[in-house]
């Protein structure tokens, strides 16, 4: 078990359910967890084992371990997405759900009890994915240190900015600075500003064909594309 925790899925003779065999197996695979038989997926040191390795490990456990505070926060910081699997208003919880946001921000989409709209959740899970703007609720897809941060991550979270975010030039050229595509969601004619076109078209050339204002004949914007 050692060597590949799933082997556990072939084992016979009653070791699905010897606690050193099945301890040894979601050491190296939490998955393995699913193959534990003889109650053990109910055995608190077996699946926080098993969710330390492989935090998506989480959905195999039983005897409502999926709501125990410690096993849960060992899961979503080692996948941020097995906060989806968590209950008992887990969920909920501000240190579970910042933790599952900072291992990976699109966890933000499963956070409840009004955490979408806490500014700090939502920079920790924007930093950290910036995709992450699109389960921000609260105005903070019009917060402008928060959507800054989402583009600084990743450009395409233009898309999720509002309250005229699209159309800030400060916003606009630090998406096109990450991801030269961007410019397809820029507003208020930053399409056509000549500094913001540039920027985008040297971490993309084909962001050009997104370059308005007669700026796809300039000389220089057409070299800094090619």
């Amino acid at each position: 078990m050692t060597q590949n925790g799933l082997a556990l899925e072939a084992a016979e003779g009653g070791l699905q359910s010897d606690p050193a065999i099945v301890l040894a197996a979601v050491t190296q695979d939490g998955l393995a967890l699913i193959y534990a038989q003889g109650g053990l997926r109910s055995d608190p040191a077996i699946v926080l084992a098993a969710v330390t390795r492989r935090g998506l490990s989480l959905m195999s456990a039983q005897g409502g371990l999926r709501s125990d505070p410690a096993i849960v926060l060992a899961a979503v910081t080692q996948d941020g997405m097995s906060l989806e699997l968590a209950m008992g208003g887990l969920q909920s919880d501000p240190a579970i759900v910042l933790a599952a946001v900072t291992e990976n921000g699109e966890a933000l989409a499963w956070a409840q009890g009004g955490l979408k709209s806490d500014p700090a959740i939502v920079l920790a899970a924007v930093t950290r994915n910036g995709l992450g703007l699109e389960y921000a609720e609260g105005g903070l897809r019009s917060d402008h240190a928060i959507v800054l941060a989402a583009v600084e991550q990743d450009g395409r979270a233009l898309i999720y900015a509002q309250g005229g975010l699209k159309s800030d030039r400060a916003i606009v050229l630090a998406a096109v600075r990450q991801n030269g595509y961007a410019l397809y969601w820029a507003e208020g004619g930053l399409r056509s500003d000549y500094a913001i076109v540039l920027a985008a078209v040297t971490q993309e050339g084909m962001a050009l064909i997104y370059a308005q204002g007669g700026l796809q004949s300039d000389p220089a914007i057409v070299l800094a594309a090619s």
